[in-house]
């Protein structure tokens, strides 16, 4: 018992899980210009739009655990889809990425602020990747007037050459080299530069940590407490962290806190 008061007791100085994750940007919040098709694509009809920015994690691997992204010109209700690629070369090109998770969700356009999308238990993520958001451009109007949407808003202060943009009829989100047109948003065809608004918050992945004992797995939390008090009760190994080893001690309750304090390594 006053082994795990003594734990209980100490944690009260460790971080909190928000000390923990990484949030991975390059807009400013102001993201005050939108981008979608030109007007001379309306021979093409509707146009398959995806955007967003490449990023390199902190540690060998991650767990994105949240995307988050500002919007334009869209109606009430419509839907995007959220895109996250991982980059086998690690090049801050995009094309060859592989697309490991994707979803729809319904977006709005909130001026300055951000459509968040969480995503429970987290995708893993190590070295380079790519989140992106991706919706099909209508045309609205008759044909010589056309009038596509501008979904995806940017910073045109940001860094766009970690920015990109594709554009088809129908992207190939398992081949993104092959689409009909892509661009970084510091290319020759890119009027106003800029970087998206299209952000990652990430954890540390399983595994990285003698202290992330419990799922979900990556976050280090009362969970992972409660599971090395548990252990430490039952003098498992799992709670064995600190010399001398086989002794259950209050070395192993500072071992375990300053893993659990430091996150990834």
């Amino acid at each position: 018992m006053y082994r795990q008061a003594a734990l209980a007791l100490a944690l009260l100085a460790a971080p909190s899980l928000a000390d923990i994750g990484y949030e991975y940007l390059e807009d400013d919040g102001v993201s005050s210009v939108t981008l979608g098709p030109p007007t001379s694509f309306e021979e093409f009809g509707d146009i398959d739009m995806l955007w967003g920015n490449y990023y390199f994690t902190n540690e060998p691997t991650e767990l994105v655990t949240e995307v988050l992204f500002g919007l334009g010109s869209l109606s009430a209700g419509e839907q995007v889809h959220v895109w996250i690629f991982d980059d086998p070369d690690d090049d801050a090109d995009p094309t060859n990425a592989v697309p490991v998770f994707n979803m729809t969700v319904t977006g709005a356009n909130l001026g300055f602020d951000f459509n968040t999308l969480a995503i429970p238990g987290g995708v893993e993520v190590g070295g380079g990747f790519f989140v992106a958001v991706g919706h099909l451009a209508e045309l609205t109007y008759p044909a010589g007037s056309p009038d596509y949407p501008s979904p995806a808003r940017f910073d045109p202060d940001g860094r766009a050459d970690r920015s990109w943009f594709f554009y088809d009829d129908d992207i190939p989100e398992t081949d993104l080299a092959s689409s009909g047109f892509v661009s970084r948003m510091d290319g020759k065809f890119v009027p106003i530069q800029g970087a998206f608004a299209v952000r990652a918050h990430t954890v540390c992945n399983s595994g990285c940590n003698e202290a992330d004992l419990a799922q979900p797995f990556g976050v280090f939390d009362f969970s992972d407490v409660v599971a090395f008090l548990s252990a430490f009760g039952a003098m498992d190994p799992a709670a064995d962290l600190a010399a001398p080893f086989g002794s259950y001690d209050f070395s192993d309750v500072v071992s375990f806190l300053g893993a659990f304090g430091a996150g990834c390594p």
